[in-house]
């Protein structure tokens, strides 16, 4: 394009300095720039993914699971014996059952004080079954917090009751006064766990379906290293940005969000801040005239942000450069136990831990998501509609996982 304006009549025609100028010169001189700024464009692009490239590295590599479709699989939680579980006579042995995460006590020993809990209602026991399927082929045991009698007793030695029943056998939408109860409901069920059981918790709703194990990548290596009391998955549209860079859609900036996801996190049972936290949004969750729209989600984290500012120890959310240490060192404990040390919270990567902003993951392979949370969308219909589509496979949701009706619906 250069040699073809450069020999053009409009440029020959052009004024030039008195000395003449040869312009096969001027051409390479021109040329030799753009030469320059493009190279310096795609050494500067290719940086910026190596970078990315880098970073990823420092993680395990989250193999997919091969799903298939097959109805006759039985999922086999855990060992049932219920013999040794005498430490916290409090505790629901489905809860002892499940700690460990893994049913494999070997892959467990860096998690033997945390249990994975999820919740359902009658409305939502299918995405419930979906959820389990999923779970269960990755060696992972869990428990079920069941809002429903019914639910609790299809879900056998897997059921926790929740502290209070749920207004409605329906699938529940966002903003209606029974996903609002339900919503605050499991989050009480959380701290009564975690205080009868003195566990950690890993929380997921059923419509945050696992693609690889969350253990054996980022976010088991933070829970790891000992040194959160909260970790969540962030509510970031990753389409905005329009650079691969792992800074353009890292929420990991040091900076508490505005509001975070309470579909998907980890607790420590030891972080009394935490609990604090809990029974701000419970409170709030029971009163008649609630400061916002009473769902766990926006109480939970304005509840944070009112103990944060009011709190005389300090508060802390980790920046990207801290995560990176800590996947580096392999999530190596970090013996932070000092009653000095601030309530420290962080949040999971977006890119391998997406929220339904979009139905399909937009920039990296689809066998890199590591958990995908269907929300953002009103109903379940919706939600199912998402979890298909999320993956050119559709392995995040098959009826043929659903191989158990409940008695009466």
């Amino acid at each position: 394009r250069v040699s073809k304006l450069l020999t053009s009549r409009t440029f020959t025609s052009l004024p030039l300095q008195p000395r003449t100028m040869d312009l096969s010169k001027a051409g390479k001189r021109i040329l030799s720039i753009v030469v320059v700024i493009t190279t310096a464009t795609v050494f500067c692009s290719r940086i910026d993914r190596e970078k990315t490239l880098r970073r990823r590295q420092l993680y395990l590599d989250p193999k997919s699971v091969d799903v298939k479709s097959v109805a006759e699989k039985v999922i086999d939680n855990a060992p049932k014996d219920l013999s040794k579980l005498n430490d916290h006579p409090e505790c629901p042995p489905a809860v002892e059952l499940a700690r460990g995460l893994y049913k494999d006590r070997k892959m467990g020993s860096p998690f033997q004080n945390v249990v994975l809990l999820t919740s359902s209602n009658d409305g939502y026991y299918d995405i419930l079954q979906n959820w389990e399927y999923l779970v269960g082929q990755l060696g992972l045991k869990w428990s079920v917090i069941a809002m429903n009698e019914r639910v609790y007793k299809a879900s056998g030695d897997r059921a926790v009751r929740s502290v209070a029943p749920a207004l409605s056998s329906k699938p529940s939408t966002f903003g209606k006064k029974a996903f609002n109860q339900i919503s605050c409901n499991k989050i009480q069920s959380v701290l009564d766990i975690m205080e009868k059981c003195d566990v950690d918790v890993v929380f997921s709703d059923p419509d945050n379906v696992f693609f690889s194990d969350p253990f054996r990548h980022e976010f088991g290596r933070l829970i790891e290293s000992n040194q959160f009391d909260y970790i969540y998955q962030p509510n970031v549209n990753i389409l905005k940005g329009t650079s691969r860079s792992i800074e353009s859609y890292f929420p990991f900036s040091g900076v508490f969000p505005k509001e975070g996801n309470t579909g998907f996190y980890y607790m420590s049972h030891k972080s009394d801040a935490m609990k604090q936290v809990i029974m701000d949004t419970m409170a709030e969750c029971a009163n008649p005239n609630p400061k916002s729209y009473g769902d766990d989600q926006t109480l939970f984290w304005n509840s944070l942000h009112a103990l944060r500012q009011k709190a005389s120890k300090k508060w802390k959310h980790c920046t990207l450069a801290e995560v990176d240490t800590i996947i580096g060192k392999g999530g190596v404990d970090q013996n932070n136990t000092s009653r000095d040390r601030p309530t420290q919270v962080c949040c999971l990567d977006p890119f391998y831990h997406p929220t339904g902003f979009d139905k399909r993951h937009p920039l990296f392979n689809y066998k890199e998501i590591v958990t995908y949370h269907a929300n953002y969308c009103f109903g379940k219909k919706a939600k199912i509609e998402k979890l298909i589509s999320v993956r050119p496979d559709g392995a995040g949701w098959d009826y043929s996982r659903v191989t158990k009706k409940l008695e009466g619906l």
